[in-house]
């Protein structure tokens, strides 16, 4: 038990540092900058439509997905700090010439799907989001691989159908 509550004290040390070391941010975004924080630069000729974060049920969904492993017993307090904090860091934005989402609290992942390869747009509403009453999104590009997944964000029906016009645009 004094092993877990060392790991678990100097995992909980290093987060903290990271984020308070953490660039501070800009002061505008410039020409051609997307989003600042995850260094997303726009493409020639790029303008952006919207942009949507998870909303505040991301926490809990990230949660309860994961609450069926043995050891989110023995971490509970940091895991729920951790989502707490994780929603901070999931931004996904719809351009005139692509979908991108972004994620990650120290690192971070950015994938992007041109909106011409675009083949389907999934609305996803399991028994968990309907208990949190939120809903995802899936874009799958023509080959089937990668999808870009948009957790538990509101009015996902609306940002579905502007994504489709989009791709029909494209």
């Amino acid at each position: 038990m004094d092993t877990l509550m060392f790991v678990v004290f100097w995992i909980g040390f290093f987060v903290l540092l990271a984020l308070i070391l953490r660039r501070p941010k800009g002061s505008g975004a410039s020409a051609g900058v997307i989003d600042e924080r995850f260094n997303l630069l726009a493409m020639e000729g790029e303008s952006l439509i919207c942009t949507f974060e998870p909303n505040s049920r991301f926490t809990a969904y990230q949660y309860l997905q994961n609450a069926w492993h043995p050891f989110v017993i023995i971490a509970l307090p940091v895991i729920w700090l951790f989502t707490l904090y994780s929603r901070r860091f999931q931004k996904y934005w719809l351009t005139n010439k692509r979908l991108i989402a972004a994620s990650g609290m120290l690192g971070f992942s950015v994938k992007s799907i041109p909106l011409e390869k675009i083949a389907d747009v999934q609305l996803i509403k399991t028994v968990l989001h309907n208990i949190l009453g939120t809903t995802s999104l899936s874009a799958m590009d023509v080959s089937g691989n990668s999808p870009i997944s948009i957790i538990s964000i509101d009015n996902a029906a609306e940002f579905q159908l502007q994504i489709l016009e989009e791709v029909n645009k494209a």
